[in-house]
């Protein structure tokens, strides 16, 4: 039997907004992504127990939108 997984978190963009703005709706993602995780680890709000894990949490959200959202937000740079 599977462990239920907790619930999802809130997504940041619609369908259409992904389509339309893709690279931001991946930052979007990114943060709700880490900061939900974050506060299920913490049992709290990062950063309530200091500046350190308010951090930590800003370094986990910026490294993911380096490795996920690289590719959507360079394809849509204009030539």
């Amino acid at each position: 039997s599977s462990s239920p997984s907790p619930p999802n978190p809130p997504k940041a963009c619609t369908v259409e907004e992904h389509s339309e703005m893709p690279c931001i709706c991946c930052k979007k993602d990114c943060w709700y992504t880490i900061a939900s995780a974050a506060t299920h680890e913490l049992g709290h709000m990062p950063g309530e127990a200091g500046e350190r894990e308010a951090l930590a949490t800003l370094r986990l959200i910026r490294a993911c939108m380096i490795s996920d959202c690289a590719g959507v937000c360079l394809a849509r740079v204009p030539f």
